[in-house]
């Protein structure tokens, strides 16, 4: 083999070796899915237009926190502040009830209508810092 073969060769043995590790880095901070809670579960069977009282009977305790405020509701898992600007092109605000439960990382959100029905049910998880 001549030596421009072998340079090229070496140049390109480097360049899939940095590729390999590159690749390799980059998968290793793929974050690793999350197992679902039972919080979780409870809040994604919880069907809407129950009472609050039957929504925590739902999750299995009373809400941690319970606060009232103006939201607009998109759909049953989608929400915007009552002040949101893109959010009122969806509706106007109405009075909600919110009742949030808390299990380590995962929080739980329910928002009930002045006929205290359960309109809006959702899950979160605090982010990884």
């Amino acid at each position: 083999m001549n030596t421009k073969r072998r340079r090229l060769l070496r140049i390109a043995s480097v360049a899939a070796m940095v590729g390999l590790a590159s690749v390799g880095f980059l998968y290793s901070q793929i974050e690793k899915p999350q197992p679902v809670t039972q919080l979780e579960i409870a809040v994604a069977r919880m069907p809407l237009g129950i009472t609050a009282e039957d929504a925590d009977r739902v999750i299995g305790s009373s809400p941690d926190a319970v606060e009232d405020g103006r939201a607009i509701l998109v759909n049953p898992v989608m929400m915007f502040s009552g002040s949101s600007v893109q959010g009122q092109k969806y509706g106007d605000p109405n009075l909600y009830s919110f009742r949030t439960w808390t299990r380590g990382d995962v929080h739980a959100s329910v928002a009930i209508d002045t006929d205290g029905k359960v309109a809006a049910r959702w899950t979160y998880r605090d982010q990884p810092n």
